[in-house]
């Protein structure tokens, strides 16, 4: 059972799609006709032996014999569904995803009827799907941002230890595998949120003291610290008149300055909602699974990108994923993850 409020409204509304689902897919048969007709749809009908494009009559079956070299064509090898039993499982899950439903694997096998591994299975390998469609997207964050909801061994714990020793040994290795001697980046200006919002502000225009304080809305001591620590970072220079402008040797680094601001409040706010959300419905993770967690954040967040169908069409049009390269998945010490729905 969930062991919160939003886990029991998740549940609910659970129930409610799968009512809806089941209204057009009565029963495994029926399931398992439409996901043979999506393989047989994306050429999984042709024969691998001789590359012989098999006719197909009669009611649709995973298994046939080509009619040239009369070696079996299996419709579901190498798709998606290669090695499924139970296709109603992985549809419902499908349906209940594109809505934004993502239970505990717990949850799960109670509302589907299956074993809590099978349910676990089921959202991992959609996860690794989804997870490699996050190339180029999102930021990038530390793992060791997201120990708090970590507190589940995996084969990767090293034994007799906490959970949190699996991220402790990843930074291990990643110090020792640093160069020596590199070379030290410049630092950059840490900026406080009223100096951002003045520098945001200037530019190579005079502008007076005067409206610094009306349009960023400071008082005068504040708007005085905030001019101050940018004239000390050399990113505002103060002209004659009490006016300032932006340096001009430092505009660049000005810009850089508000972006980075800017993007380290968004990762903030996708760190917390990625903890939110885990600690909502799963309670915690293991570490070695931060990569899929933050896939499945994705499909939750992004409702026009993962809406009905999409998971669907994701899954079938993908390869088979085998349980071995789940259970040897380990997320790297940096994870992509979404900054922005």
């Amino acid at each position: 059972m969930p062991f919160n409020q939003s886990g029991n409204e998740n549940l609910g509304k659970a129930l409610l799609f799968l009512k809806e689902f089941d209204a057009e897919n009565l029963d495994e048969k029926i399931c398992e006709l439409k996901a043979l007709q999506i393989c047989c749809r994306l050429g999984f009908t042709i024969c691998k032996h001789c590359n012989h494009h098999q006719m197909l009559k009669g009611e649709l079956q995973r298994m046939y014999r080509c009619d040239v070299c009369r070696k079996e064509i299996w419709i579901t090898g190498g798709s998606f569904f290669d090695h499924v039993r139970k296709f109603r499982p992985y549809l419902a899950s499908f349906f209940l995803l594109e809505r934004g439903i993502i239970l505990s694997a717990s949850d799960l096998s109670n509302v589907l009827g299956i074993s809590v591994d099978m349910a676990g299975k089921i959202y991992k390998r959609i996860a690794k799907l989804v997870s490699e469609k996050m190339q180029g997207l999102g930021s990038d964050i530390s793992t060791t941002e997201l120990s708090k909801i970590v507190c589940r061994r995996t084969i990767e714990t090293p034994a007799r230890q906490s959970p949190l020793a699996e991220e402790v040994e990843i930074q291990k290795r990643l110090a020792l595998c640093e160069p020596e001697g590199s070379i030290e980046e410049l630092k950059e200006p840490e900026l406080t949120t009223n100096e951002v919002a003045v520098l945001a502000l200037l530019s190579e225009l005079p502008t007076t003291f005067a409206a610094i304080c009306e349009r960023v809305r400071l008082e005068c001591a504040d708007a005085s610290a905030a001019v101050m620590g940018l004239e000390l970072w050399e990113l505002a220079v103060r002209l004659p008149g009490d006016r300032y402008i932006l340096s001009d040797r430092k505009t660049k680094e000005a810009s850089k300055a508000i972006d980075s601001k800017s993007q380290k409040s968004k990762q903030s706010k996708a760190v917390l909602g990625m903890i939110d959300f885990v600690e909502e419905r799963f309670q915690g993770i293991g570490r070695k699974n931060h990569q899929l967690y933050a896939a499945l954040y994705w499909i939750f967040v992004d409702r026009k990108r993962w809406g009905p169908g999409s998971i669907l069409q994701l899954c079938a049009q993908s390869r088979h994923i085998p349980y071995r390269e789940i259970l040897e998945y380990v997320s790297p010490p940096t994870i992509k993850i979404l900054t922005r729905a």
